[in-house]
């Protein structure tokens, strides 16, 4: 199908621009916590900081007792607030708080780690899903390259990239491939 086909041909927009970028698909992703207040700051920071504008970001907490709840909400600010502790833009130029933040959360007892993976996915509204533990983050970009991924192999339904063990420090101490 040519990109013009995507846009009905009286749409305005197609008559002003025959060649329309197709939408975008939106990348849900949920990240599960207990107790990870040491290490949940970063994943959140991963995940509001990446460069892909469609992102659906989902916190489940289950009941923590430390400072989890507090850095949650700290992210889940209201649409066009501007977001602490971000870099000011993305790498695309585009700032970071104008489309980032925690769509989503919940704080309850849950049976663990599976439940609360199965809790954000029933609220996950994407075309990609993914999940991201409390103890782990994305490297700048790595959503783009996802939906890269995707777009270019249409018949993939699953698809997972190399990881980077680092120590307390930042520094890389076992790369998996």
């Amino acid at each position: 199908m040519a990109p013009w086909e995507l846009c009905p041909w009286e749409s305005k927009a197609c008559e002003l621009n025959p060649h329309p970028i197709p939408k975008q698909p939106l990348v849900s992703i949920v990240t599960p916590s207990y107790n990870q207040g040491k290490y949940l700051e970063q994943t959140i920071q991963s995940v509001l900081a990446q460069d892909y504008a469609q992102i659906e970001y989902l916190v489940v907490d289950g009941a923590s007792t430390d400072n989890s709840v507090d850095i949650i909400r700290k992210y889940a600010l209201e649409a066009g607030s501007v977001l602490p502790s971000l870099p000011k833009h993305t790498l695309s130029g585009t700032p970071a708080s104008q489309f980032h933040k925690i769509e989503w959360w919940v704080s309850e007892k849950d049976a663990g780690q599976g439940e609360a993976i199965n809790k954000g996915l029933a609220h996950a509204q994407g075309d990609i899903i993914a999940w991201l533990n409390s103890d782990v983050y994305y490297l700048p970009g790595t959503i783009a390259v996802v939906v890269k991924v995707f777009e270019e192999n249409p018949e993939a339904v699953l698809i997972y990239g190399d990881m980077l063990a680092v120590d307390e420090q930042g520094q890389t101490i076992n790369t998996l491939i």
